[in-house]
């Protein structure tokens, strides 16, 4: 791993942060809101929305400390465009191995053929992405 803390990659901490922070900001605006209309109930929202961040953030947490993802190393030999609804990629990963397999990445992704990542998964969602360089 290029750079981890307690033992959790730099790709996963972020994504930690992230959540984080999109906690922060609910509870900040739902407060704002009941400030400028007191009475209207968005205090209520904001707290509910807050505890289900909440135990999304410790989930992760629990996942991260534990270990309990995959890590998938390989190279990229194969990228195509997905069809109809939702913005995604076909990606072609191979192992060192000599394994191939094929995954869903959001169009998002900063991707290169050719180049090598490290994907962070769990149950076939994915967690992290880092790129380990081109070869």
């Amino acid at each position: 791993m290029k750079h981890e803390w307690l033992g959790i990659p730099d790709v996963l901490v972020k994504k930690l942060l992230a959540n984080g922070s999109l906690i922060i900001c609910v509870l900040a605006i739902g407060i704002f809101m009941e400030i400028r209309q007191p009475g209207n109930g968005f205090f209520q929202l904001t707290g509910l929305c807050v505890i289900m961040l909440f135990c999304r953030f410790l989930f992760m947490l629990w996942i991260f400390f534990r270990k309990k993802y995959s890590i998938l190393e390989g190279e990229i030999t194969d990228i195509r465009n997905g069809s109809g609804r939702g913005r995604f990629r076909e990606v072609e990963i191979m192992e060192q191995n000599g394994n191939r397999e094929w995954m869903y990445l959001s169009d998002g992704e900063k991707i290169r053929l050719g180049g090598q990542y490290r994907i962070f998964m769990r149950d076939g969602e994915i967690w992290g992405l880092e790129e380990l360089g081109v070869k």
